[in-house]
């Protein structure tokens, strides 16, 4: 399911609502909530390179959020989610 402004519109809502009425245990969880979802919206790798290896060309990436590397022949490339922050991935044209 594709996260929507809306969705996150409702929540930020929410939020506010939360805040004015002062409960704090709901406005933690609706932050969190949001949180998660913010995370469910596919992020474009930053930083593509291409290096060279004995030769062969790779190409790296990098996650826009943690910085971690993805290196082409490296088993996480590719993957839907970054391993380090969650971060859901958009390849573009990497593969």
């Amino acid at each position: 399911m594709a996260i929507s402004e809306a969705q996150l519109n409702i929540l930020e809502r929410l939020i506010r609502e939360s805040r004015d009425k002062k409960d704090k245990y709901v406005e933690e969880t609706l932050v969190t909530a949001a949180a998660c979802l913010i995370k469910e919206i596919p992020k474009q790798l930053v930083e593509r390179d291409s290096f060279k290896q004995d030769g062969i060309v790779f190409s790296s990436a990098r996650c826009p959020i943690c910085r971690i590397r993805f290196d082409e022949d490296d088993d996480r490339w590719l993957s839907k989610y970054c391993p380090n922050c969650g971060q859901k991935l958009d390849w573009g044209t990497c593969d």
